[in-house]
């Protein structure tokens, strides 16, 4: 009895406590090392030196339970109705429920609630369940570390491609070139050199430096591809400009239809509104029948200059269906073989760019 002394015994034991703590719910508060022995567990009245510490979150109480004693409590919680009671006492048992402790402690029940084997599933076999247990944990481990490796590559990579991207920005500046008149290919062009000559610290060849000047004397190409674009709304605007100035046209019309001129003449394309109210213009002030029937139009071919403007291909297209129509264009959408659009969808035809299949 003498020896007993040296323990402190303030708390007194639960019988069942595990269990209790299980059905109640619980939380684990940490790890308590004495320095020596001198607890004890409040589940079973074992001397211990590390205290684990529990709450019951129903009744708030806490609990000091030895390491052994613990792993019961996960055991209980997640396989009360699997297991009998003198299971419990199963080294093999308590070190499943080991691992299911190390699963709460670190997180990972959330992400793996799915995964736990079963002890039905095992025909007792205590042994191969905390075997898988101890793999499904090493798994979930691994796969976090390269999650967390491959975060923190793709970090390093966003903070270097940002830091590149201002720093090839600044030099385009200092270098006098505007990216925006650069198509794809150049772009790629200056990036790879700002990347020899400032990252490597190579020298350009001639035929780069060569490459370089052209593209720093280069004109604004916008205009010219804009156009190729807006073959469509020229043909609409040249059809109605007849009417500009015409008595009957208000002033609003007639600044509008004007406005509309400067637009397609500095290479933009009219917007779907502006092509229907020019199109009510025309409706409003002419005497010739309106056609509806769109189905003669299609399976007309469109002609190789036209495609080759709109995709820079040179081949043939085909309307495939047509929404709307004026006296000069249709507005459709065009099958284009070899090409990454297939369709082209809503873009605008002038009529005198459609011609008839063929037939031999």
């Amino acid at each position: 009895m003498a020896e007993l002394k040296r323990f402190n015994t303030k708390h007194e034991i639960h019988i069942k406590l595990c269990l209790t703590l299980a059905k109640h719910g619980f939380k684990f508060l940490g790890t308590w090392d004495l320095g020596e022995v001198e607890g004890f567990c409040q589940e079973c009245g074992h001397p211990i030196r590390y205290e684990q510490n529990f709450r019951d979150v129903q009744t708030g109480d806490e609990y000091t339970i030895g390491s052994k004693c613990m792993f019961k409590i996960y055991i209980l919680s997640h396989w009360e109705k699997q297991i009998k009671e003198k299971d419990l006492e199963n080294k093999h048992l308590q070190r499943a429920g080991k691992w299911l402790w190390i699963i709460h402690r670190d997180g990972y029940l959330e992400r793996i609630s799915e995964e736990i084997p079963q002890p039905k599933d095992y025909n007792e076999d205590f042994k191969q369940l905390a075997d898988d247990l101890k793999s499904l944990v090493f798994k979930v481990r691994v796969g976090i570390k390269k999650e967390k490796e491959e975060k923190r590559r793709q970090n390093k990579l966003d903070n270097y491609i940002n830091y590149h991207a201002q720093s090839v920005q600044n030099w385009f500046v200092s270098q006098g070139i505007d990216i925006n008149k650069c198509d794809d290919w150049e772009k790629d062009f200056l990036n790879s050199i700002y990347y020899k000559l400032y990252v490597k610290n190579w020298s350009l060849s001639e035929k780069q430096n060569s490459i370089l000047n052209r593209i720093k004397k280069k004109k604004s190409i916008k205009q010219d591809i804009v156009t190729n674009q807006n073959l469509g709304s020229v043909a609409i605007v040249n059809e109605v400009s007849k009417y500009i100035n015409d008595p009957q046209l208000s002033d609003w019309e007639n600044e509008f239809m004007e406005s509309t001129q400067q637009l397609v003449d500095a290479g933009h394309v009219l917007s779907q509104k502006q092509i229907e109210v020019l199109d009510k213009i025309d409706k409003k002030y002419s005497n010739d029948k309106e056609t509806e029937d769109y189905s003669d139009f299609i399976g007309m071919n469109v002609t190789c200059w036209l495609i080759n403007k709109l995709t820079g291909n040179w081949t043939e297209g085909v309307v495939k269906s047509v929404k709307n129509e004026t006296k000069s264009a249709i507005l459709c959408d065009v099958s284009v073989e070899d090409s990454l659009e297939k369709i082209l969808e809503d873009v605008w035809i002038p009529k005198s760019q459609l011609i008839e299949d063929i037939v031999f």
